[in-house]
């Protein structure tokens, strides 16, 4: 299937497909484009017009994939999901006591980034010839998520300082951007990208080196599916160096308090060689008693 999307923006956010090609057939069908959040449920809608006199009887669900995959069905005769496809077992919720309104609104659970794709509702009436198509659908689904707070971290190298720009749990994958407070953009390493085999979320890291005498420095990561960005607490250098130097200084303390025990320990031995010769002379030996018999 080919499709041809020339997009328009309106207060729906629904844009007209222009061709929809299936096997050399060609029609106009209406995409409705959505965004939901990964880790929630997402609520793909689908409402149509029903004949003035209408039974739950009378109707069939189709909810499927660009390639068929059945994502959920409902027919009176066989009831829910039996030809569903694996991956979608438990994870979908229709109301049908809405059918008779004209909703068949679908409820995806837990939704993850392989959720992404173009979903189909059809709507079948039952005639007196059998089941007609009245109605179909097709829906974009994307996943998003936000990132969290970037956080910056230094690695204190010979003449050179290594910042690392951390933040994780986003999607789709994000920008990062390194500037300093004096509004300079700075050149930073290329993202690299670490995709969650769990919820298909990405934890996003760039590094950028600096010299030990710099400007305060932040990153900006830039979500591009939410248009949300997200910034760093400020990151100063001079910090960075100044801990370096903290760090030595303590070292520097740990060795001095360790010379001066030794020392102590050292002047100690002579004093108690003293006190045992000392105690030698004054104290001679007890004579044993004498123990003979008279």
């Amino acid at each position: 299937m080919q499709l041809h999307i020339l997009k328009s923006f309106y207060f729906t956010r629904t844009v007209w497909l222009i061709t929809v090609t299936v096997n050399s057939f060609v029609s106009g069908v209406l995409l409705y484009e959505m965004t939901a959040t990964i880790g929630k449920d997402a609520l793909l809608p689908c409402e149509f017009e029903l004949p003035n006199v209408i039974t739950p009887n009378d109707i069939r669900v189709y909810w499927q994939l660009e390639n068929t995959d059945v994502v959920y069905e409902y027919s009176p005769e066989a009831g829910e999901n039996e030809n569903q496809s694996e991956k979608y077992r438990h994870r979908t919720y229709l109301d049908k006591t809405k059918l008779v309104e004209g909703k068949c609104h679908l409820t995806l659970l837990n939704v993850t980034s392989m959720d992404s794709n173009v979903y189909k509702c059809i709507i079948q009436i039952r005639k007196s010839n059998g089941f007609e198509v009245i109605y179909d659908k097709w829906i974009s689904l994307s996943l998003a998520a936000n990132y969290s707070k970037p956080t910056i971290t230094s690695k204190n190298e010979t003449n050179r300082i290594l910042l690392i720009c951390s933040s994780e749990g986003g999607y789709p994958e994000a920008h990062i951007k390194w500037l300093s407070t004096s509004n300079h953009t700075l050149n930073g390493s290329k993202p690299l990208s670490i995709i969650s085999h769990l919820t298909g979320t990405i934890n996003i890291t760039s590094t950028l080196e600096v010299t030990n005498i710099c400007d305060t420095i932040y990153c900006i990561v830039s979500n591009p599916a939410l248009n949300v960005n997200v910034t760093s607490d400020h990151f100063s250098c001079d910090s960075a160096g100044e801990t370096t130097d903290t760090r030595k200084d303590n070292s520097s303390t740990e060795n001095s308090n360790e010379f001066k025990r030794l020392h102590l320990s050292l002047t100690m031995i002579p004093a108690v060689l003293f006190l045992l010769l000392m105690s030698a002379f004054y104290f001679p030996r007890r004579r044993p008693l004498n123990t003979t018999p008279v």
